[in-house]
């Protein structure tokens, strides 16, 4: 990745206050400290200061935010993590989760580097003009043409459920164009008001949905701005401040309205459906936006609460050490099973229930209309023990730097090389999701995304040779007679 943008005055700054003043307000240190050091340690593994894959760093860095979303919640209530709720449990959580961390990235370097595979990578980088250039204008088309190519993935799943699982990946395509729209906006220093439109579409049409997948647009935002490749300006620096600024505000009212939100929307029906009206969803969510008090702090707390990756761990510790967890099939073999079994061939698979495996093992009691996971970290545990339960974490990251390393190292140009590895990776294998539905997701994705890149990307890019020719067509001289 590029260092330019975390070695900026501006970045340095603003991280040596956060850290100064997390430090000397925290209860925590102890555990800050080795939280930091983890992060240092995972950061320097999947990431190299002369190659341009930030998408690494975002994988390992969102999923230490969910490991110590609980120290910070502890610090926010001025308590020792210790003191909390299932304390030394949570303890005991959040260091299995940075230990997974550190292997989980040693795991992504393996793939990463084999092979001197750094340099082999640099090695692919492009000549000048060697490929037509990927524009504004020409990703803003490519992104809404997307839109359309996922509204009939919609018709083929309502006609075709057992094609559910790659269809929803399809509609991930979108976001290689939400990449190389704000790569390209960047790069120029213009187009941002196109970028806006973007993302105001994905705030739309995520706010008015069921799960309120409006983030991850600006994540892929945030990614190819550090991506660039060179020293941001301060245009870059106050849209990326105020686009992090702005999903984490809406982040916090999605948490404050989604339980009323999801009732209205689902019809009281207590299910994970959509009965109302794309006008009526605007009408609600605009009404309960504006018009209502929120408390803010409470949504804040409870959005943090709600990353934490570790307290269901937390959880599933204890009845272990009370000696309640029941005998269940092995989470990574069921996984793998599961996989190896597509529902277009075997249609009465049993669907995925996570909340039955964490109900299981946390003994819990879980609403049958929530969806609640215990993680992959936390069945490896359960499937290996604390001594081998780094084993699958290790494999699960060469898995995820061998994908990564697939994208980075395809005929294509770098910039659309970056696009497919960012959306290939930036939203697959939280720590906090159950293995089977992880990886099931995760490859099926792979498959889609190098399908696209193999078969697909050759006509995009004759429509951009084309697109690139046309000005020069229309600028032409006339010969007068």
């Amino acid at each position: 990745m590029s260092w330019r943008v975390l070695l900026s005055p501006i970045a340095l700054l603003i991280g040596g206050a956060f850290g100064v003043t997390l430090m000397l307000a925290s209860v925590n240190v102890a555990l800050w400290v080795a939280a930091f050091a983890t992060v240092v340690v995972s950061v320097v593994l999947v990431s190299d200061p002369h190659h341009d894959y930030p998408v690494l760093v975002w994988v390992v860095g969102f999923n230490w935010l969910g490991i110590v979303a609980p120290v910070l919640a502890a610090d926010l209530a001025g308590i020792p993590l210790s003191d909390a709720t299932l304390g030394p449990y949570r303890e005991q959580a959040v260091n299995l989760n940075l230990i997974s961390l550190i292997v989980f990235a040693f795991g992504i370097a393996i793939s990463v580097r084999a092979g001197r595979g750094l340099v082999a990578i640099e090695r692919r980088r492009d000549p000048p003009h060697a490929w037509p250039a990927v524009t504004v204008h020409t990703g803003v088309i490519a992104y809404f043409a997307s839109l359309g190519v996922a509204e009939l993935g919609n018709y083929i799943v309502s006609n075709v459920p057992q094609l559910q699982q790659p269809m929803i990946v399809l509609h991930l395509a979108k976001f290689v164009f939400v990449y190389l729209v704000a790569a390209a906006a960047f790069t120029a220093g213009r187009g941002y008001s196109w970028l806006v439109v973007i993302l105001a579409v994905e705030v739309v049409s995520g706010l008015t949905g069921f799960f309120g997948t409006f983030k991850e647009a600006f994540f892929l935002v945030l990614i190819a701005m550090v991506a660039v490749g060179r020293r941001p300006s301060l245009r870059m620096w106050a849209f990326g401040l105020a686009a992090a600024l702005l999903v984490l505000f809406l982040s916090v009212v999605w948490t404050a309205v989604k339980p009323d939100y999801r009732r209205w929307v689902s019809g009281y029906s207590g299910e994970q459906i959509v009965v109302r009206s794309f006008g009526e969803r605007v009408n609600w969510m605009v009404d309960h936006m504006v018009d209502r008090d929120f408390d803010y702090w409470r949504s804040f707390n409870d959005m943090i609460n709600r990353i934490d990756n570790t307290y269901v761990f937390a959880q599933f510790l204890a009845q272990e050490d009370n000696g309640n967890v029941p005998e269940l099939p092995s989470r990574y073999l069921g996984g793998i099973e599961h996989v190896l079994m597509p529902r277009i061939l075997f249609p009465g698979k049993e669907t995925i229930d996570d909340s039955a495996v964490t109900s299981a093992l946390t003994g819990r009691i879980i609403d049958k209309n929530t969806s609640i996971s215990i993680g992959f970290i936390a069945e490896a545990y359960y499937d290996f023990g604390p001594g081998w339960m780094f084993v699958p974490v290790l494999l699960i990251g060469v898995t995820v730097g061998a994908v990564g390393r697939y994208f980075m190292t395809r005929k294509a140009p770098e910039l659309i090389r970056q696009a497919f590895t960012a959306t290939a990776l930036f939203n697959f294998f939280q720590f906090g999701t159950n293995f089977n539905k992880a990886l099931g997701t995760f490859l099926v994705g792979f498959v889609v995304f190098a399908v696209i890149l193999k078969f697909a990307y050759p006509y995009l890019a004759l429509w951009l040779a084309d697109a690139a020719r046309r000005p020069a067509r229309t600028a032409a001289p006339v010969e007068m007679n």
